[in-house]
């Protein structure tokens, strides 16, 4: 699971706004909202008849998945630039 995200904004007068945010504090702190979660999750697993292991293991999936994703949006008065590594 990534561990860190990289936020760059750039504005056109060149000020440049960097932050490195530690992605285990929001994994911590949306654990509790998951474990809320979680018994809809089933439920709608249920409904939909599919396997609540198949989807568990689509869910920690994209999670994983999100390693590398790089976000980029110019416009011509800034920039931001996102890393998730």
């Amino acid at each position: 699971m990534p561990m860190l995200a990289i936020v760059r904004i750039r504005e056109a007068g060149g000020r440049d706004f960097s932050l490195w945010l530690p992605l285990l504090v929001i994994w911590l702190v949306l654990a509790p909202l998951a474990l809320i979660i979680l018994p809809f999750f089933f439920v709608l697993l249920a409904i939909k008849r599919v396997n609540p292991a198949k989807g568990v293991a689509a869910i920690v999936g994209v999670l994983c998945a999100l390693g590398g994703t790089v976000i980029e949006v110019e416009s011509p008065q800034s920039s931001v630039f996102v890393r998730i590594q």
